[in-house]
């Protein structure tokens, strides 16, 4: 099937935390609400991309659906898989952000299975998160699953000079060029006023390096990485031109400030940035959450003619069409019992164009840019924003 519309969720990037990656995977795989979040996604795209470390996704998916729609699921082309080409850290001492990697070497330890899963070839890594969390396959299973899950993965590369660039000194910039983003650092951090040194934030020694991001007592330097992972996410979506990006709320406004410090005339930037809200939707994520309706009922729902037609208007939406999506996608649900029960939800997007905004800028900015999004945008690159209302990227939590 050709892919009409996708959609980089960086939401169902499991975290990774070293040493504690199988209770993560396996809590990810029990909370009802990201099976109810891929019912809701399937439902709006043909193809949703998912960024990994050790393709814990791909056992929750299994688990889920159950192998054989999973198995269907893949030869529509409705899932694909990007392996992130290393982690994300925080070293101490004045290094700040960095990517970093895990290699056995020469060592003749045994590594655990979350360790292969986390830092060997994708074929290891699969086979590792299917034995280990999806207990019910058998042998011959997982060898059938794994024909059909490769063809649907990839790998993000990038260089150093890319890395420091367009993800570190970028997530720098955008701290530094945002009052409120400042604001929050140094409310965190106890500091009224003055400079922010962002490589040098409390909470870690000279030696030490933080391995992720904590989900629990968060302090700046959790900030910092949410923000540098949004920059990595924005270079690796940047593979995927047509899909949409799923992002937390808050991301709109960091591109609406680079798209500031251009320094051009506001002529050309306003009506850059619209707002497409799709309100008082069935709300399928409630209803999965609460057992009304499951994912399977909703991935056979979302193969209808009617599911297609509203896939393929919604990747070309704007926002004089918003009741008219409204009322297709109540009929690709139908009569469901669980519809009457369930509150509606809200659908928000923010529609991204940068069409004729070079030729009037010409060439006279083009050499001070120092963003990988800008410099996308400016040659074309125009993702719409699907906003995760659950995440926000100027708040603490």
């Amino acid at each position: 099937m050709t892919k009409e519309s996708g959609v980089f969720d960086t939401s169902m990037l499991i975290r990774h935390d070293i040493g504690e990656m199988p209770n993560i995977n396996a809590a990810f795989i029990r909370d009802p609400r990201w099976k109810a979040h891929v019912a809701s996604q399937i439902t709006l795209y043909d193809q949703i991309i998912i960024p990994t470390h050790d393709y814990g996704v791909v056992a929750a998916l299994v688990n889920w659906l159950g192998k054989e729609v999973f198995l269907d699921a893949l030869e529509t082309g409705a899932f694909r898989f990007v392996r992130t080409q290393d982690l994300l850290g925080y070293a101490g001492n004045g290094v700040g952000i960095s990517g970093y990697t895990i290699d056995q070497g020469n060592s003749s330890t045994t590594q655990q299975w979350w360790q292969i899963a986390l830092f060997k070839e994708p074929d290891r890594a699969i086979v590792a998160q299917l034995k280990n969390l999806c207990p019910k396959l058998l042998d011959p299973d997982i060898t059938q699953l794994i024909d059909k899950i490769l063809p649907n993965c990839s790998l993000s590369r990038y260089n150093n000079e890319t890395f420091m660039k367009h993800i570190v000194h970028e997530t720098y910039g955008a701290i530094l060029h945002s009052q409120d983003l400042c604001n929050l650092v140094r409310n965190i951090v106890g500091a009224n006023e003055g400079h922010i040194d962002l490589q040098r934030l409390p909470g870690i020694a000279a030696n030490q390096l933080r391995t992720g991001i904590r989900e629990d007592n968060r302090d700046a330097i959790d900030l910092v990485l949410r923000i540098a992972e949004f920059h990595r996410d924005l270079l690796i979506a940047a593979d995927y031109p047509t899909a949409d990006l799923y992002v937390p709320e808050g991301a709109e406004r960091i591109l609406a400030q680079k798209i500031t410090r251009l320094n051009v005339s506001s002529t050309f930037t306003e009506g850059l940035f619209k707002l497409l809200d799709l309100n008082e939707l069935p709300n399928v994520e409630e209803a999965v959450t609460s057992g009304k309706v499951d994912l399977v009922d909703i991935w056979c729902l979302r193969q209808k003619k009617e599911a297609y037609e509203f896939r393929r208007w919604l990747k070309n939406a704007s926002p004089k069409d918003a009741r008219d999506l409204e009322r297709l996608y109540v009929s690709v649900l139908g009569s469901q019992s669980w519809i009457s029960s369930t509150p509606g939800r809200v659908l928000r997007f923010v529609i991204t164009t940068a069409s004729g905004i070079l030729g009037p800028l010409g060439s006279s900015i083009v050499g001070a840019i120092d963003s990988f999004f800008l410099e996308r945008w400016l040659g074309g690159y125009s993702p719409k924003l699907f906003l995760d209302r659950y995440q926000n990227l100027f708040k603490k939590r």
